[in-house]
This record gives structure tokens, sequence and C-alpha cells, in this order.
């Protein structure tokens, strides 16, 4: 694949993974958001070190690369020095990753509909109200689960889950 789908909203940014230079034996948990990022990492994390007492430090040891939060330059050069066997996480389509040869790519997915009634319930958890004109508390007129039904994949108007990815 030579050309990759740029997948932008508030919260995320594809064209974060040009920084980062893939290796033959890394490897990269692609999901939707809510379809089992965390557990799958953590699987991940048991496997590559073989220590079931491993303290994974997801966001640290396995970077969301893909999120705007932290300085993309710093998230590229703590990947760089990492010596050992490397994991990411991105809630990024592969359409719209770099797609290495020998990498290993491990794709999650989970019945949409519980993805985002899941999603919907993790932003009343997160102390920021830009998610609340998204996924507003009360929605009589079901436009939040009509935009999961309708919304397109790339994210350009928001960061929402849509059923298509």
């Amino acid at each position: 694949m030579t050309q990759r789908k740029l997948y932008l909203g508030p919260l995320t940014d594809s064209r974060r993974w040009d920084m980062v230079t893939i290796r033959s034996d890394d490897v990269i948990v692609v999901t939707p958001p809510k379809s089992g990022t965390t557990w799958m990492q953590t699987i991940v994390a048991l496997l590559l070190s073989g220590d079931p007492d491993i303290e994974p430090e997801l966001s640290v040891k396995m970077p969301w690369v893909d999120i705007r939060i932290r300085e993309m330059a710093e998230v590229a050069a703590r990947l760089e020095a990492m010596p050992h066997r490397r994991s990411m996480k991105s809630h990024t389509p592969l359409d719209g990753l770099p797609l290495h040869d020998k990498a290993q790519y491990i794709c999650v997915f989970r019945h949409p509909l519980d993805a985002h009634f899941s999603f919907r319930s993790h932003v009343r958890n997160i102390p920021m109200s830009w998610f609340d004109h998204w996924y507003p508390e009360d929605d009589p007129d079901g436009v939040t689960f009509r935009r999961f039904l309708d919304g397109g994949p790339e994210g350009f108007d928001t960061d929402a889950m849509p059923l298509v990815k």
C-alpha cells in the first residue's frame, strides 16, 4: 500500500505515524475505541516479557501513537530509544497506518453496538466537556446513535466512533 488514508479528528491524527520508524519485530495493536485495546495490550505485554507480574504501564511502554495529547517528537524519540521488541497502539483503521511487511498487526473488534454504548459510558467519565456536544447525557432524539450509524470513519468532524470503522 503506497497511499495511506488520512484520519484526522480533534483528538487523533494518523499523520503522527510518519515520525515512527516501524521495525520488523514491532507489534501494533489496532482496534476501534472500546473494542478490547487495553485487554490486548496487556496480553501482548505478558507475551513479550514472559513475566506474569509485569506492570505494563501501557501509555508509556506501548504508546497510542495517534493521540495528540503527547508531543509526537517525544513519543517518537522514546520509541526509537527502546532496545527491545516494541508494541504500540492505534485506533486508526489499517488503511491509515504505515504497513511493514514483517511487523505484526493485531486487530481486535467488538460488536459495534456494544462498543458504541461502552464509548458513550466512557466519555461520561472523562472530566472534559468537549465530548458533551457529540455524546450528550440526554439524547431523546437519538442523534448520537444516528451519527454512529451514519458517520464516516475519517473523523474530520469528530473522533466519534462510527459504525463503519
